[in-house]
């Protein structure tokens, strides 16, 4: 496995793409079958702009073999993977309804743990987004009774910290 950042400017497009598209070449060349342009490049303003979210290099050199992802796969992964097992359930706090959000609850719900929720706004934004054979396993709850918490990004923990207090108290 490989690393590689590029420092990132608004004004040297054109020199970054250049790097990540000779980096994808080489990557195809040598047989990698995934690719991933990393979390930054998901963001809509800064990958539109830069490269489409990937999609400049498949439109410039459309026989590529490697999957190009933007890096959404990976960090649920991650997030997955530090989960312990035997999990049942898990509460999920989020600042946005992001592709990330998405993509762990899609996956949580999958592999048969039940994503509690206590937002009400954004447990009704992915219901209405996951398959309907796998809505059962996101449920809305007030009791916080999940022993594992995963936070998304623009939670003001703040505002759970009585739950958190008085969790610890009991």
């Amino acid at each position: 496995m490989e690393t590689w950042m590029v420092p990132r400017y608004s004004f040297q497009n054109e020199e970054i793409n250049g790097l990540i598209e000779e980096a994808i070449l080489e990557a195809d060349k040598r047989g990698a079958k995934v690719l991933s342009l990393g979390l930054l490049n998901q963001v809509s303003y800064f990958a539109d702009e830069l490269n489409g979210g990937g999609m400049l290099y498949v439109k410039r050199n459309p026989k590529l073999k490697v999957r190009i992802v933007d890096g959404t796969s990976l960090a649920v992964a991650v997030v997955l993977h530090s989960i312990p097992k035997g999990t049942q359930s898990v509460l999920l706090l989020v600042g946005n309804v992001s592709k990330i959000a998405l993509s762990l609850c899609l996956a949580l719900c999958q592999i048969d743990i039940q994503v509690e929720m206590v937002q009400r706004d954004k447990f009704n934004l992915l219901k209405q987004r996951l398959p309907p054979q796998l809505q059962k396993y996101l449920v809305f709850s007030g009791k916080y009774s999940s022993k594992t918490w995963l936070l998304g990004n623009g939670v003001r923990l703040i505002h759970y910290m009585d739950v958190i207090v008085s969790r610890r108290a009991s």
